[in-house]
Parts: structure tokens; C-alpha cells; sequence
């Protein structure tokens, strides 16, 4: 993965995560902050998704919890013990979540409704 899309794909799992990112690419969720400065490509400053186990798999958890479908290669990645396939599969699966966001809100309120 080059530089470009490891910090598009860290920019979009922590959204999906919950924090916000403003215009100068600065997420902050609660008391945590999280720096992404994107128009340098630092990623020193940047979550480390691609590189740091305890950043992804809270990701990767949510994108299981998220609904029951279009998550093999998220599981594949898992037992594989890959994570870069593991970035790659979860910034596939947040893109398809986005697309597919009202099926999937309406299956999460199901589940959570049983």
C-alpha cells in the first residue's frame, strides 16, 4: 500500500469509528484526538491501522458487528493473521457499509430489537 492509501483508508475507518475530521484533517472523538495531516502524507501523526493490531481490530469488530454480510475477507484476514489484507478488507467493507447504510441500520435495529 502506498502512503495515499493508508491515510485515505485511516481517514475513513476512523469516521466510521466515530470521530469527526474537520477541514485541516483533524479527528476528535470525545476526550480522545487523533492528528491525520493528509496534505503531507505524515503518518507519524496518523492512527496506525495499517500497522497496529490494537488500532484495527476495533474496526474490524465493528465491521462484524455491523451486519451479516460482505465480511469473509475481513474473517479470512483475521485467521490469516494479515494486516494489511485486514486494512484493505475493512476500507472495502466500510465503502460497501456507506453504500449500503440504510439496509444495514435497519438490520442492526432488528437484531437489536430480539
Amino acid at each position: 500500500m502506498n502512503k495515499e492509501e493508508i491515510i485515505s483508508g485511516s481517514i475513513l475507518m476512523a469516521k466510521f469509528c466515530g470521530y469527526r475530521i474537520n477541514d485541516n484533517l483533524i479527528g476528535t472523538k470525545s476526550d480522545k484526538k487523533l492528528q491525520i495531516d493528509f496534505k503531507s502524507l505524515d503518518l507519524s501523526n496518523s492512527p496506525q491501522y495499517h500497522e497496529n493490531w490494537n488500532w484495527i481490530i476495533p474496526v474490524a469488530k465493528k465491521c462484524i458487528l455491523s451486519y451479516h454480510d460482505n465480511r469473509q475477507s475481513i474473517f479470512s484476514s483475521l485467521h490469516d493473521v494479515d494486516i494489511e489484507n485486514l486494512f484493505k478488507s475493512c476500507v472495502v467493507f466500510i465503502n460497501w457499509y456507506y453504500d449500503n447504510e440504510k439496509d444495514c441500520l435497519e438490520y442492526i435495529k432488528q437484531k437489536e430489537s430480539i
